[in-house]
């Protein structure tokens, strides 16, 4: 389970550093093709992430009935009462809001949905704080919350999720900086 989310990690900063980088091309969606041996199977889009990542504040529709939304980042962050961070590093906050009107009920435990990835491909946990975001989501459920990150400063920053925990696609978003460039 542990390669298989490092493999995601790794397509995750190759799709960031191509999506900041590409042009806006259309990606081709997976689908099946007959070749002399018979078909192909198709791979289930849940599980690719999207292609060019998510901006701050644009309410980003997922599979499922999931809607989230980054809507706003600190960076730097300091709060007080808040634990001295390491040499080198330096504390990014990201607001999150979440929505929910799938079928079955969810459960979201931020800290292993959400990751950082920076531009030296290092990967980065939620400092565990109380962050609003966790509990059980149900048909209608809205909640809003902060993750915080301990990460280096000046550096290219991404947020990963892997929605195929919430019963959705994995996603991109880009925080650092907060909108995908222009070509």
């Amino acid at each position: 389970m542990r390669r298989l989310w490092i493999a995601w990690i790794a397509l995750c900063v190759i799709t960031f550093a191509g999506g900041c980088s590409s042009s806006s091309k259309s990606a081709s969606a997976p689908g099946t093709t007959a070749s002399p041996s018979g078909p192909t199977t198709t791979v289930d889009p849940n599980l690719i992430p999207n292609v060019i990542p998510y901006v701050v504040g644009a309410p980003t529709g997922l599979p499922n009935g999931w809607i989230v939304t980054v809507t706003k980042v600190h960076r730097p962050y300091s709060q007080a009462g808040q634990p001295v961070v390491g040499a080198g590093q330096q504390f990014v906050a990201v607001d999150i809001n979440m929505e929910y009107e799938g079928e079955t009920s969810e459960t979201v435990d931020a800290s292993t949905l959400f990751k950082m990835v920076d531009g030296n491909r290092e990967l980065h946990e939620p400092v565990k704080t109380s962050n609003g975001i966790d509990g059980v989501y149900k048909q209608g459920t809205k909640h809003s919350g902060r993750l915080v990150f301990a990460v280096p400063p000046k550096v290219r920053l991404a947020l990963t999720m892997d929605g195929t925990q919430i019963n959705t696609q994995r996603s991109i978003f880009t925080i650092d900086p907060p909108t995908v460039p222009a070509d």
